[in-house]
């Protein structure tokens, strides 16, 4: 199943390369959501075409393949029949030309990041986010990358005052990096 996850990839580029060559948008003003496997796919194709996206908010998503099929979440193993286990040799290589943690390169300017997890999530580990986010800030090219830890699961918004708290952070980091004002 994971060999075709780059098609998730190369669609997310398609559309963005479509909406900039329509003049719908410019890449200074590209921002991409997702969350869960949405995280990873986001995450993902900032890595690989950082060149098209102003920033990236990724939530709950798995950023290290390589190592995340023997991790566990609460109660079971992470995503091993989404991304395949890494025993096998050939998943393992799949596996490991998407991983946006294992493709980081430290010549290149990434868009800034935006990653959101749940301190309670038993589907993806926290510590996946916090690891993303230290190899993001170890780079020495960095653009302004936060992570914020709720107390959710892998739904992150416990109430629905914490969801209207998650929608404001996205847009005043999108005002951050924009100035544009969302509201008055």
């Amino acid at each position: 199943r994971d060999i075709n996850k780059q098609n998730t990839i190369d669609d997310i580029h398609s559309l963005a390369e479509f909406l900039i060559s329509e003049k719908y948008t410019r890449p200074d003003l590209l921002f991409l959501n997702g969350g869960s496997h949405g995280g990873f796919a986001v995450a993902a194709a900032g890595i690989q075409k950082p060149h098209l996206y102003k920033a990236i908010i990724a939530e709950c998503g798995v950023y290290d393949l390589v190592r995340i099929s023997d991790q566990a979440a609460g109660h079971h193993f992470v995503n091993r029949l989404e991304y395949g286990d890494h025993h096998n040799p050939d998943s393992f290589s799949s596996r490991l030309s998407l991983s946006p943690i294992h493709n980081l390169d430290y010549e290149t300017k990434y868009p800034s990041f935006l990653v959101i997890t749940g301190k309670n999530d038993t589907r993806v580990p926290p510590h996946n986010s916090y690891r993303f986010m230290a190899y993001l800030n170890d780079l020495p090219k960095k653009n302004m990358n936060f992570l914020y830890t709720t107390n959710g699961g892998h739904n992150i918004a416990i109430t629905a005052y914490d969801q209207l708290n998650l929608m404001s952070l996205k847009f005043k980091f999108m005002e951050m990096l924009t100035g544009y004002k969302f509201w008055l």
